[in-house]
């Protein structure tokens, strides 16, 4: 008895009843449930025995062997002895569950900057856990709702965040790098009397009132009527009810909402609400100060310094009513560090102070931040510092132009030429029956080597392929006795497609494929700069879609104790005498690909000896240019002929003139 696909129709209460063939006699009747959990049915193991299998073993002096994917009880191979009609049980009753799929994370941003993340799944009876960078999320990081289904993340808390779904029969998950909020989605509880802040150019949403049932209500900016709420219907008033007004303002009434969206600096003002019963009695009002800020951007920090070495740092923000703070090495900055002016924004650091200096940024709609590394000034510019820089530029110059030759010159000689094979694509129905149908005909281009992408469609899965290259979807198993349907909606490959598979009794299913195409990563780029200090920052990049970055030196992962890595994993801050072969792995869904390069140390700054090592070269260098011309000009002047020649006769005999051959 084998029942596959499970239905939920199939779930109830099954007897089986055995009788011998001869006599005719009935040998058993007990009660039996053959439905196999799916998880079963995908990793078949003979001789398992589950208690979801719905087998009472209690009824047998010995539990029959589970055979999944086959008749769970066959009286032939089986002799099974019942040890009384007294033991056999009441009927078991077995429910049949959707598998949980396709878990979505979805983040919202308060104003403040708290950040709410609700976790959704589709199937029966879904039960909801956290985890942050792998670790059971904890009362210190956020807030959970009584369902464990909505979190409200605490202060700062960044990190890998995973939300895991599981109900009896299926489980799954999904992984957010979890950031800080930009602030541009700005809410406000305006139910009662308050002052409330938007960014401008972003959505800004004003709860007026909890719930809307049996209440009227007015809504008045700068004692002009805006909108009435009446009959579960708004209707907008005078220079409200207005295209420019309309495609902005929403009034949600399933949560007394007021939407806009985008926000304008003549939003701003002063709004009053007023709120009574369907029966005509006053409930309250209360006023709304809204006022609308540009959001913060693009910090800039400025640092000059005074002939006697001493530092002043400026930071400037673009953004309405900026606030300026200020951390060194993530502490407060304190007196002992900096005199600070009274807007905050420029400080004038006191003696030798280095570090991480950070300058803060924030209004009430968004906040940001920059941090650069402090040195000391060097006290002025000399002679010498100059004519070593011009130097330095010189042959780096003449490194980088050669440098970009030679890059160029093995580009072309491997550049490979034109006329690539094509590949034709086959399309077979495989031994199908006539009613097999393929809807609808994806394009095949030419397969490039290593950007092969297959993918086991044949359930609810997300898919990836590679931008260019072929993308192999199995969306069934067996196509005989099937009729198979693909829908999708988009001219595009990447999307989503919905697969159709309908039997030849008429009875079908369905599930649903995400593809996505991405462009494989590829020529990973590895650049280092060194600081005065001798401290080496190593940047790595890649061309491609959604790259993921790891480093490993000298074959073994890169740990905390040898070098600081960025957010995003993109850039590092080697320690101290860190040296070895250091490599940059790079890989998204569809392709991976690395970089080696041999770590030194770096020269750690300008001393007298190397100024005087490079003056040296200098005066070496100017004196073979100044040789070699003048080698040249005296040879070109050796082998150039005169041009007025004067000839001297040796000879004593005289030429004759014309007149003496015309008197002869």
């Amino acid at each position: 008895m084998i029942i596959n696909p499970a239905e939920r129709r199939d779930a109830g209460t099954y007897r089986v009843q055995i009788t011998e063939e001869a006599t005719g006699k009935t040998v058993l009747e007990s009660p039996l449930m053959h439905l196999l959990p799916p998880d079963l049915y995908s990793t078949p193991l003979p001789g398992q025995i589950s208690e979801r299998c719905c087998l009472c073993s209690k009824v047998w002096d010995e539990p029959p062997v589970l055979l999944p994917g086959r008749a769970i009880f066959d009286y032939v191979t089986q002799v099974l002895r019942c040890k009384g009609s007294s033991a056999i049980q009441d009927p078991v009753h077995q429910s049949l569950e959707a598998p949980v799929s396709d878990v979505d994370l979805s983040i919202s941003c308060s104003a403040n900057g708290e950040r709410s993340v609700r976790c959704s799944s589709n199937g029966d009876s879904p039960q909801y856990s956290w985890s942050l960078d792998g670790r059971p999320l904890g009362e210190a990081d956020a807030d959970l709702s009584s369902d464990n289904q909505t979190l409200l993340l605490r202060g700062d808390v960044t990190g890998q965040l995973t939300c895991s779904v599981r109900n009896h029969v299926s489980s799954t998950h999904t992984t957010r790098l979890m950031e800080l909020c930009s602030g541009l989605d700005s809410m406000c509880d305006a139910t009662q009397d308050a002052a409330c802040y938007g960014a401008l150019g972003g959505p800004v949403y004003l709860q007026l009132i909890e719930d809307t049932r049996g209440c009227e209500l007015k809504f008045y900016h700068e004692n002009k009527r805006a909108f009435t709420f009446r009959k579960n219907k708004p209707v907008f008033h005078d220079e409200f009810n207005t295209p420019s007004v309309l495609q902005r303002w929403q009034f949600v009434p399933d949560n007394g909402t007021m939407i806009i969206n985008p926000a304008e600096s003549r939003d701003a003002g002063t709004y009053r609400v007023v709120i009574t019963a369907s029966s005509g009695t006053s409930v309250g009002q209360h006023t709304v100060q809204l006022t609308i800020e540009a959001p913060l951007s693009d910090v800039d920090l400025s640092i000059s310094c005074s002939a006697n070495g001493e530092r002043s740092v400026r930071c400037s923000s673009n953004g309405d009513s900026p606030q300026f703070s200020w951390s060194l090495d993530g502490r407060p900055l304190g007196e002992a560090d900096a005199d600070v002016s009274s807007d905050n924004q420029t400080l004038l650091l006191r003696g030798d102070v280095t570090g991480q200096l950070t300058c803060s940024v924030r209004n009430h709609v968004s906040s940001t931040h920059t941090t650069p590394l402090l040195f000391g000034c060097s006290g002025g510019i000399s002679p010498v510092f100059i004519s070593v820089w011009l130097a330095e530029i010189i042959i780096l110059t003449s490194l980088l132009v050669g440098g970009y030759y030679l890059y160029i010159r093995n580009r072309t000689s491997h550049t490979p030429g034109g006329g690539a094979d094509a590949v034709t694509p086959h399309w077979s129905r495989g031994g199908a029956a006539p009613d097999y149908s393929f809807i609808p005909h994806p394009r095949i281009s030419s397969i490039n080597a290593g950007l092969d992408s297959m993918c086991d469609a044949t359930q609810d899965a997300a898919c990836y392929g590679a931008l260019g290259g072929p993308v192999y979807l199995q969306l069934m198993r067996n196509t005989r006795g099937h009729k198979l349907s693909l829908y999708y909606n988009k001219r595009r490959d990447a999307g989503t497609y919905r697969v159709q598979i309908t039997e030849s009794t008429g009875r079908g299913v369905k599930h649903t494929v995400q593809l996505t195409i991405e462009a494989p990563v590829s020529s990973v780029d590895l650049s280092i700069s060194s600081s005065a200090n001798g401290e080496r920052s190593v940047r790595c990049s890649s061309t491609g879609d959604s790259p993921q970055y790891s480093w490993s030196l000298d074959g073994r992962p890169l740990g905390e104790a040898d070098a600081d890595l960025s957010s995003d994993n993109q850039t590092i801050l080697l320690r101290g005498d860190v040296t070895g072969q250091l490599t940059c792995s790079v890989r998204n869904h569809v392709s991976s690909t690395h970089t080696t390069r041999l770590m030194d140390l770096c020269s750690g700054g300008i001393s007298p000896v190397f100024i005087s090592v490079w003056l040296a070269e200098i005066i070496i260098l100017t004196s073979l240019l100044v040789g070699g011309y003048y080698l040249y000009i005296r040879n070109r002047t050796s082998h150039t002929p005169d041009q007025d020649v004067e000839l001297t006769l040796t000879s004593t005999s005289r030429r004759r003139t014309p007149e003496e051959v015309q008197m002869q």
